[in-house]
């Protein structure tokens, strides 16, 4: 397992559910170092974009640094630049639909819908599609994706410095008084077809991994209409967040 040191500086390939998990650290053993969001892996293995910055309508600053970094394809170098302790990896992002432009393959996330940076440009769009228990895109095994993307990862860490946290998307959230609520049903179909890719994703990354470690207990857990960023069907209530900086304790030990 980690060997434990003062402090860890962890670098996030993710979403905001690994992210809002760090604030959790009440020992506070961690520290973050870069935190890539809003990115699938078939966008982390393209080839840049040109791009001109000064057209992204973005208010946000991390908002725009996630959507030039997508763009502009620096994820690797950001992670290999940061030299972190530990690497968080969860597939969350996948839940986006790929834009295509000439060449490249972009995450069709809500920031790049609100810059507005391509207006102009003519976008192609893909979706990973299910067929007989596996997931492709453009007819390609994803897996091949996640090997590659695994290849280029392991690279700048050991498996053992990796965690795999495989969350999904649930179906039901804690309302604001207090009861257990189901999702509409728009959602719940959604969530079905976005966590088939996601469970997937993540067996073909846990084969690319062996030794990595693997946090998966979302299962246990429902949304929390309370949540600071609103009610979405990754936004965990409190105890999972608890729960999951408990067994990052434990992992170091």
């Amino acid at each position: 397992m980690i060997e434990k040191e003062n402090c860890k500086k962890v670098n996030i390939f993710g979403s905001c559910v690994t992210r809002d998990l760090l604030e959790y650290d009440r020992k506070k053993i961690f520290s973050i170092g870069e935190y890539i969001a809003r990115q699938s892996v078939i966008s982390f293995l393209s080839v840049p974009i040109n791009l001109n910055e000064q057209n992204i309508q973005l208010e946000s600053d991390f908002q725009k640094k996630q959507l030039i970094s997508d763009l502009s394809k620096n994820g690797f170098q950001r992670l290999k630049s940061s030299s972190g302790d530990l690497l968080i990896i969860d597939l969350i992002e996948e839940r986006f639909k790929i834009g295509k432009i000439g060449k490249t393959y972009f995450t069709l996330s809500n920031e790049f819908t609100q810059s507005k940076v391509f207006r102009d440009e003519r976008i192609k769009i893909y979706e990973k599609r299910i067929y007989n228990g596996k997931i492709y895109f453009k007819f390609k095994d994803i897996k091949k994706y996640i090997n590659n993307f695994a290849k280029m990862i392991l690279e700048i860490y050991r498996q053992e410095q990796i965690i795999i946290h495989e969350v999904y998307l649930t179906n039901y959230y804690l309302g604001e008084d207090g009861i257990k609520k189901e999702f509409a049903c728009n959602y719940i179909g959604y969530n079905l077809r976005v966590n088939k890719i996601l469970e997937y994703m993540y067996v073909c990354l846990k084969q690319a991994m062996p030794y990595a470690n693997v946090l998966s207990i979302s299962s246990k857990y429902i949304a929390d209409e309370k949540h600071k960023w609103g009610l979405a069907p990754m936004h965990f209530q409190e105890e999972y967040y608890k729960e999951a900086m408990n067994w990052l304790y434990d992992s170091l030990e």
